[in-house]
Parts: C-alpha cells; sequence; structure tokens
C-alpha cells in the first residue's frame, strides 16, 4: 500500500519535470479565473504526446477548487451518465507533458511509487499548500489535488468511488503525499438515497408515460368505425362502459402499401423495444461504459452480459416474424390478382377493446379478487381459488404502482395478435381437431409472449429516458444560478412547445364539439334550399387523368344521370372545336334557377367576366338550360332526399348509449386541410423544427462563448434578457397558430358540411388543385385570345355562362 512508501526514496529513484512549466501554469491560471470551474482534469503525457504510463490511464488526476470541486470531482459513474454529462460545465482539461529524471525510470518505479511521485510534482505544480484557510485566498490557488481510480468502477458495481484528496497541515504548511493517497470515506449518504429515489420514481412515471401513449393510440382506433360500408368517425366520446369494453372493429385493406405499414409498424416497435431495453440495462448497470470525460480505457462489455442478452435477442426476432406472418400472407395475395374475388376488397374482424377510463375498474375488481378469496375457500372450489390466488400475485405490484391497467393492456394485445395469426395462418372453417386446439395455444402463447416482451421492453426504454430526465433536472435545479441564462432561453422554447401541441390537441377535441353543435343548423340550411324560390346550382368539373371523359361534382338538384350525360356531351363538344383542352384543374358552371307562380322553373346562365369561352361555344347551353328546368319542375321532396349525402350516422353496437359520427372523408378534410380552422400535423413538426432551430442558434451563441467567466452568472442571464425576450416575442409572432373566432369557425365547418351532404365532393378530395409546371407552360406557350367580333355580340346577350378556373 502507499502508507508503506517512502516519498523520499521514491522521488530519488525518479522525478518528473513538466516540459514549459511556465506556460502551462499560465493556461491552469486562465482555467483557474474561470469561477464555474470546479475541476481541472490533468491528462499526463510524455514528451512525445504518448500517455505517461499505459497501466495508469485509468487513474485520473485532477486540481478541484475548495469547497465546490470535491462533489464534482466524486461523482459517481452513474451519476455522470445518467445526467448526460451537464456536471461537465463545470470541469477543464490541461494536457501536461514531462521530462523524466532518467529515460524510463517512472515505468521502473512500482505503481505506489509512481502515485507519490505524481503527487510530489502535481503539488508543486499548483503551487500548493495554497493557504486559502487564512484567508489569503486571493493572493493563492484555493484548491487541492485529487486522485481517483476508475478501474474499480468498471463492472457491475458503478457505486464504489475510489478517491482521495491532499488536505494541508495547518501548522506546517506542507503537503503529505501519504494523506493525499488515503482513500476518502466512502460517497454521502444523500447520493445513494437520490439513486434510489431515481429508480422508484422513474418505475410509475414511465408506466403512467407508456400507459398514456397506448390509451391515446387506442382512442384514435376507437373514433373509426364502419357503417353501412362507410367509414365513419365518431363525434360523441366513450365515457360509459358497464364492463370496460367496446367492440373495435378492424377493416384489413387487402393494400400492399398499407400491409408495408404495418411491417414498419411492426419492425419500430421490436426496435424501440429490443434495442431500447438492452440500452436501458447496459447504461444502468454498466454506467461507466458511457462516461463522457474523463474518458475510461480499456473497458468492453463483459461476455457474460452478450450471453445473457443473446438468448432473448434471438427469442424476440423469431416472435417479431410469426407476428409478421399474416401480413406477408395478405401481401402475398394482393399480388395474386385472381386469387380474390373483384368485389371482396376488405376484411373486417371485431375486437373487444378496452377503454382508457377502466383503471378505476381494474383496482374494483382487485379489490373484488381479494374478497373471493374467501368465498372460494368456504365452498372448496380449490381450482378458482388458485387461479384467483395467482391474479391477485400477478396484479399486486402494479396495484402498488397505480398502474394495473398494463396487465390488462398486455393481455389485450396478446389477444387480438393471437386471433390475428390464427384467422390467417388456420383454416377459417376448422375440425376441432386436437391438432388445431394446440395450434391454436401455441400461436395464443407466442401471441402473449411477443406483447409481454415488447411492453417490458419499451417500458424498460422508457424508464431510462424517465431516470436521465429526473437526474439532470435535478442537477439543473441544484445549480440553477450557474445555468440561469440556459433556463432563460429551454423555458420560452418549452412553453411554444407545449402550448402547439396543446393548439393541435384542442383542435382535435373542439372540431367534434363544434359539428355536434351544428348538426341542426345543417338540416335547416337543407331545408331552406330546398324551400328558396331561387337559386343557384354550380356544376364542378374537371378532366379524367387519362383525358377520355369528364369527371362531375353536382349537387343533389341536378344528381340525375340524363342531366350528367348532358352536361359530359356539352363539355366534350367544346373540346372537339376548340384546338385545346378545355382547362387544367377543376372548373365550374354557374346555373341560376327561379321558381314562378305557375310551378314552372326558369334556368338561366348568369353573365360571365373574362372568361376562356367565346360566346358561340356559350350558345350551346341554351338547349341544357331547358333541360334542367324540366328537371327541377318535375323533382319531388322525397328524390332531393334521397339525393342527398349522409353525413351523421347513429351507432348503437359498440356503446352502452347510442354515439354519433360522421363522414370520415369530411371529417378528415376539416381536421387537417379546411382553410383557417385546420392545424395539420406536419405544420405542427415544421413550427416546432424552426422554433428549436432558433433557439439552438442562441445554444450555440452561448457555446461560442463558454469559456467567458461571466458566462454562468445572474448578471449575464440579466443583460441578455431583453435581447432573448425581444428574440422569443418575435419567433412565437411568427410561428404561433392562428386562431379563428369561434362565429367564423361556425360557418366555415357549416358551409363545408352543407356542400357535403349536398353532393359535392371535390372540395374535401381534390380542394384546389395547384400543378406549377403545367401552369407555367400555359403562362409560357399557350396563345393569348385577341378581342373578336364575338366578345361584341356578347353585350346583346343578357344571360351567358359562367365557367371559371379554381
Amino acid at each position: 500500500g502507499s502508507e508503506n512508501v517512502d516519498s523520499h526514496d521514491c522521488l530519488k529513484r525518479c522525478h518528473l519535470n513538466i516540459t514549459e512549466a511556465s506556460k502551462s501554469y499560465q493556461k491552469f491560471l486562465e482555467m483557474y479565473m474561470h469561477k464555474p470551474t470546479r475541476v481541472i482534469y490533468f491528462q499526463l503525457n510524455k514528451n512525445n504526446g504518448e500517455p505517461l504510463d499505459g497501466n495508469l490511464k485509468n487513474i485520473i488526476y485532477a486540481w478541484i477548487r475548495r469547497g465546490v470541486g470535491k462533489s464534482i470531482f466524486s461523482l459517481s459513474s452513474t451519476y455522470m451518465s445518467l445526467s448526460l454529462g451537464l456536471p461537465l460545465v463545470f470541469t477543464d482539461n490541461l494536457t501536461l507533458q514531462f521530462d523524466q529524471f532518467s529515460p524510463g525510470c517512472f515505468k521502473a518505479v512500482s505503481p505506489a511509487c509512481k502515485s507519490h511521485i505524481l503527487i510530489a510534482v502535481l503539488t508543486k505544480f499548483v503551487r500548493l499548500p495554497s493557504r486559502c484557510f487564512l484567508g489569503l485566498h486571493q493572493n493563492g490557488i484555493c484548491g487541492t489535488i485529487c486522485r481517483r481510480n476508475y478501474t474499480a468502477e468498471i463492472g457491475a458495481n458503478p457505486f464504489n468511488v475510489d478517491y482521495s484528496c491532499c488536505d494541508e497541515d495547518e501548522v506546517q504548511f506542507k503537503v503529505d503525499a501519504t494523506q493525499c493517497l488515503k482513500q476518502e470515506r466512502d460517497t454521502e449518504w444523500y447520493i445513494h438515497a437520490m439513486r434510489i429515489l431515481s429508480i422508484f420514481l422513474s418505475i410509475p412515471i414511465s408506466v403512467a408515460f407508456m400507459i398514456k401513449c397506448i390509451n391515446i393510440y387506442m382512442s384514435s382506433l376507437g373514433k373509426v368505425t364502419v357503417d353501412d360500408g362507410q367509414k365513419v368517425r365518431l363525434l360523441t366520446p366513450l365515457q360509459f362502459h358497464a364492463i370496460g369494453y367496446y367492440y373495435l372493429r378492424s377493416s384489413i385493406a387487402k393494400s400492399g402499401w398499407k400491409q408495408l405499414r404495418h411491417y414498419i409498424m411492426f419492425i419500430l416497435i421490436a426496435a424501440v423495444a429490443l434495442i431500447g431495453s438492452i440500452l436501458s440495462i447496459a447504461f444502468q448497470v454498466y454506467p461507466a461504459y458511457f462516461h463522457f470525460q474523463p474518458r475510461i480505457h480499456d473497458i468492453h462489455i463483459p461476455p457474460s452480459f452478450h450471453k445473457k442478452v443473446s438468448p432473448i435477442v434471438s427469442a424476440y426476432g423469431f416472435l417479431t416474424l410469426i407476428m409478421l406472418l399474416p401480413y406477408l400472407k395478405q401481401c402475398c395475395c394482393t399480388c395474386c390478382t385472381g386469387s380474390h374475388d373483384q368485389d371482396d376488397k376488405h376484411l373486417r374482424l371485431s375486437f373487444k377493446c378496452y377503454t382508457k377510463n377502466t383503471h378505476r375498474q381494474l383496482h374494483f375488481q382487485y379489490k373484488n379478487l381479494v374478497s373471493d378469496i374467501r368465498i372460494y375457500w368456504s365452498s372448496r372450489n380449490y381450482f378458482c381459488l388458485i387461479q384467483t390466488c395467482l391474479s391477485i400475485v400477478i396484479c399486486t405490484p402494479f396495484v402498488v404502482l397505480a398502474r394495473i391497467e398494463i396487465v390488462r393492456i398486455t393481455l389485450y394485445f396478446a389477444d387480438i395478435l393471437a386471433l390475428r395469426l390464427i384467422y390467417s395462418l388456420l383454416p377459417t372453417k376448422p375440425k376441432e381437431t386436437l391438432f388445431y386446439r394446440v395450434l391454436t395455444s401455441l400461436f395464443s402463447l407466442l401471441a402473449f409472449l411477443y406483447a409481454l416482451l415488447s411492453v417490458a421492453g419499451i417500458w424498460l426504454f422508457l424508464q431510462l429516458v424517465i431516470r436521465i430526465i429526473l437526474t439532470s433536472a435535478a442537477f439543473l435545479v441544484a445549480n440553477s444560478v450557474y445555468f440561469i441564462i440556459v433556463v432563460v432561453i429551454i423555458v420560452p422554447y418549452l412553453v411554444y412547445v407545449h402550448k402547439i401541441i396543446q393548439a393541435y390537441r384542442d383542435k382535435e377535441h373542439i372540431l367534434p364539439m363544434r359539428i355536434l353543435r351544428l348538426k341542426e343548423m345543417v338540416t335547416q340550411e337543407i331545408e331552406k334550399i330546398w324551400k328558396a324560390r331561387n337559386g343557384t346550382l354550380i356544376v364542378y368539373f374537371k378532366s379524367s387523368i387519362d383525358g377520355n371523359y369528364f369527371l362531375l361534382d353536382v349537387p343533389e338538384m341536378l344528381n340525375d344521370n340524363v342531366i350528367k350525360i348532358k352536361i359530359r356531351q356539352y363539355l366534350q363538344e367544346i373540346v372537339d372545336v376548340r384546338t385545346g383542352p378545355l382547362t387544367e384543374g377543376i372548373s365550374k358552371i354557374i346555373f341560376h334557377y327561379e321558381k314562378q307562380e305557375d310551378g314552372k322553373v326558369k334556368v338561366t346562365l348568369p353573365l360571365f367576366n373574362q372568361d376562356y369561352l367565346s360566346y358561340k361555344y356559350n350558345n350551346r347551353l341554351s338547349s341544357l338550360t331547358s333541360q334542367i328546368a324540366k328537371h327541377l319542375q318535375d323533382i319531388t321532396k322525397e328524390q332531393f332526399d334521397n339525393n342527398l349525402i349522409p353525413i351523421f350516422y347513429t351507432i348503437d353496437d359498440i356503446d352502452d348509449f347510442n354515439c354519433v359520427g360522421m363522414s370520415y372523408e369530411l371529417f378528415y378534410y376539416l381536421r387537417y386541410y379546411a382553410p383557417k380552422i385546420s392545424l395539420n400535423l406536419w405544420r405542427v413538426f415544421f413550427n416546432v423544427g424552426i422554433t428549436t432551430g432558433i433557439f439552438m442558434t442562441f445554444i450555440m451563441t452561448l457555446l461560442l462563448d463558454s469559456n467567458l467567466p461571466t458566462l454562468f452568472t445572474l448578471n449575464s442571464a440579466l443583460a441578455n434578457l431583453p435581447l432573448l425576450a425581444t428574440a422569443s416575442a418575435v419567433s412565437f409572432k411568427y410561428l404561433t397558430i392562428s386562431e379563428v373566432d369561434a362565429n367564423t369557425a361556425n360557418q366555415i365547418i357549416l358551409t363545408n358540411i352543407v356542400q357535403y351532404r349536398r353532393g359535392y365532393k371535390f372540395f374535401c378530395t381534390r380542394g384546389i388543385e395547384f400543378r406549377p409546371i403545367i401552369q407555367l407552360k400555359k403562362i409560357l406557350f399557350s396563345p393569348r385570345p385577341r378581342q373578336s367580333a364575338d366578345v361584341e355580340n356578347q353585350s346583346q346577350v343578357s344571360e351567358m355562362t359562367t365557367i371559371e378556373f379554381k
């Protein structure tokens, strides 16, 4: 041991001199003057730049500031790794090069002598003793030399911190090397308490976060169903469920792209669960391997860890492949065009699905399980008694964590996966044979193992993330004075991100409520249209992709095959006469109708303004208006109602009360693409990305000045606060999601719903088309029409056609 070594004898056998000691000391003073610097690590090299002794690479020497440096220097590897290296803000590195008294002498002495030699040369270099205790710190370097052996922390026991520091003799004013190498007492109790507390808190928080994410996903599935062959989006929330279930209808489309989406989903889940769990275990069991600074050399993940992980990785990979088999089969069947009838486009399954508010029922059921033990014991029903006891054993840990839902979620996913395997890989009308029962049990077991490992893997990964956040946040709070400038930047950023995410979620909740409130108004508006004495009918049209015919978008009053054929014939006549195509994108023809007192209907063509059609083409519409007038005169209220497009659906088989839904196609448009009232997810990503870039610019600017002594001070934060507040305000002004008032939003929603109800769909399926290449080609190469006699004759016509480009 070092206590049995004579320092003088070691120094006689070999001593070291620092190359360019004055210049190195000047660098040391510059680091010392940086007030936030609490620890300066020494990189000990030879003159040629190689390490002074390869066998001592993991023994680190450092100067620490008196009073505050030891707490940073003695932090465990676990804390340093879990805080993502935040304590390194208070550290610096200084490379020292040494000359040996005689070549190779340092390598020849014993390890104990090497420690004494290094302590002697480093204490001399930093001018110990510093005499800080006499109040003379303004004339001396107020700190000491410490030594830490990281070799002891390599392995699965990272809580042993082997370090020692020099204590100055207040009477002799000298440094005792033997005392410098005497190991300090174990780490403070609150360090261990913090480690245990972070583990304890990260477990329920990570489970709660995972359950919240799963509930959001399941809620999104539960909001979409199928009624009478139509995809419906539920508007009313599912609040009351006597048994905590509703039926989830899964429509399995035979589409290669949708199957590819399932492949990607399963691969992502497997990657997050597998890689995340391995990283979580390795990060927390072997934190020294993820140590940022100082670097620990010659460490490797032990082979025992690989032996334990490899079987789990292989098993999980095999289970993932098994879970993909149903989708692989469907993809293969999709490629075989003759394997399915043309009408059989979807396969539909119904599953019982849990609801997110059933955790209260689960705790109530746990209470009942405990009560049932006495009943089963009294009735000597030992089989049920054993089942109940096993259920209690499984659920008790999660009841303690107040997260019993995780058991139900795991079983639910196992049930769904098992049903998919059985449905896809076994005969649809099987015989109840022993072999069939064995296969169904095997598939169910595999599905349960996959669900269990996936949930456990994702939970382990989230547990690591939450523990890192807790540890980092605790360190920031403990040193808030030094990080105040960073907090001034980060807090506005986090507030904005939370605000935009909340705006996105609020729109998702508010839109169904607004639609439900407008339900009666939609009926009233449609009734007004039917009873109106006059009005306008607009026919939207666009050329098909192959250009062989026209796609029409007509209201309920013109939803007649004869009328639509006549409109297509008229449009085709114009195309045949013209040398070029009629138009690009969506155009419209406006008809005005008026119900007269004698019961007849008069249809006219309003005047057009700057239309690309000449008078001779518009004149062809005169015959069409008479046919439309005759059709409007004969239409009945029953025919009118039958031509209306269903929007609202009453669904009575997924909840204990009737649910109201609407056309998913229309809701999707209102939710993501309708002007002013929608909020697209990509818009959220874009705004958050731009904001992140702005605040990262501020952070990078701070890092450029990170060596300034005044950076981590309250004065610096106050000085930069006006500039940061101005920049934040400008950023928020540009990136804030605009909101319209309630009356405007209701009017926009009502207009779109009425349009859809009447039969118009182009606005929500095609929107305002924009094709820049075609438009540019038209601008550059299309001939410009000149005023002709036809235009002069238009003044003699009182009623014309309007065809506009949208």
